[in-house]
């Protein structure tokens, strides 16, 4: 008969780090994602001043639209961060489908990407309808 004795006591402890470090990852994503939010809301506001204000020349209103357009986007995707941050924690992600326009979507990101890259031309074609619950 024979025995072997391991100790595996530093095994657990660096299992155990390594859980401690990828939570507190995960949480400080969550809060940074949180804390994004305050000031894109009021960037957001400021662009829609910009707008309401009917002051502003065609290609300035363009312009003013286009980051109205891309804090919401900004706030869907910190939105699906913090999911994503929720799933990872175990509280799990809210699914709530809303009657969208894939179309306007598609338009949104191409006319960002226009702005970002003014000398590119992006084309975008679709057939169908794109409007559904999604």
């Amino acid at each position: 008969m024979g025995s072997v004795l391991v100790d595996v006591t530093r095994h657990k402890q660096a299992e155990a780090e390594l859980r401690a470090s990828a939570e507190f990852r995960e949480r400080f994503l969550g809060i940074v994602g949180h804390d994004l939010r305050n000031p894109l809301s009021s960037i957001r506001m400021g662009a829609s001043f910009l707008v309401a204000s009917e002051q502003l020349p065609p290609a300035l209103e363009r312009t003013a639209s286009r980051i109205i357009n891309s804090t919401d986007r900004m706030t869907r995707m910190i939105t699906e961060l913090l999911d994503f941050t929720r799933s990872r924690l175990g509280s799990g992600i809210p699914l709530n489908p809303a009657a969208t326009d894939l179309g306007q979507v598609a338009r949104q990101v191409v006319e960002e990407l226009e702005l970002v890259h003014p000398h590119r031309t992006v084309k975008v074609t679709s057939t169908g309808p794109l409007t559904g619950n999604w």
